[in-house]
């Protein structure tokens, strides 16, 4: 896989990654006994939902659809490391709606559900870097190695053409405006993730 691909992979990694931080940032202050402004809340929930559109929705179904099959159809070499990958995929989407009702209940009853929602925010955070680390370290360059010009041709285009709201540009497919998703994220949750004020 050329760089095109790659890079674009990496960045989108990058942007999940800054997201996860900034959500286990929130938890582990949410976490410390203190009183906290319902800012926090809105901010782990700007947070939540950037993750549920953008990997959920496009990141990881474009990884599952190409990624991953143009690999299986080169070599069997990795069969076990996307077998893996994909089962994670596939328990992403239950794992983060388990933690968008943790949030608003942990917000309305924090001494009964607080606990619950930042223990289960870490070990999300924690499993999530794991996943993209595996990615990184293991199948990026395995297709590097194995896959033609030609699949990595396809990989390029089908990479190319969305792209994440935090990287400025209006548009994840055709004809959906993430404009107000990435105004919404930003002004929300606090620097170094966003533009929102300092709370914490």
């Amino acid at each position: 896989m050329n760089a095109n691909a790659t890079e674009i992979i990496l960045s989108e990694h990058r942007s999940i990654a800054a997201v996860l931080d900034g959500l286990r940032y929130f938890t582990r202050a949410l976490g410390n006994g203190s009183e906290r402004p319902a800012l926090d809340f809105r901010a782990a929930r700007a947070l939540l939902y950037y993750l549920d559109i953008f990997p959920e929705q496009f990141h990881h179904p474009k990884e599952d659809l190409f990624l991953f099959t143009a690999i299986r159809e080169a070599t069997s070499e990795g069969d076990r490391t996307i077998d893996q990958l994909k089962a994670e995929h596939g328990q992403g989407e239950a794992r983060l709606l388990r933690l968008m009702r943790l949030v608003i209940l942990a917000e309305f009853e924090p001494d009964r559900y607080l606990k619950d929602f930042t223990t289960s925010a870490d070990r999300y955070v924690i499993d999530y870097l794991s996943h993209m680390g595996l990615e990184e370290e293991v199948l990026l360059p395995l297709a590097k190695r194995v896959l033609d010009d030609k699949a990595k041709a396809r990989l390029d285009m089908v990479f190319g053409a969305h792209n994440d709201p935090l990287s400025g540009a209006a548009q994840l497919g055709a004809g959906r405006d993430y404009d107000e998703l990435l105004a919404r994220v930003v002004n929300i949750v606090p620097a170094p993730i966003g533009l929102g004020p300092d709370t914490l």
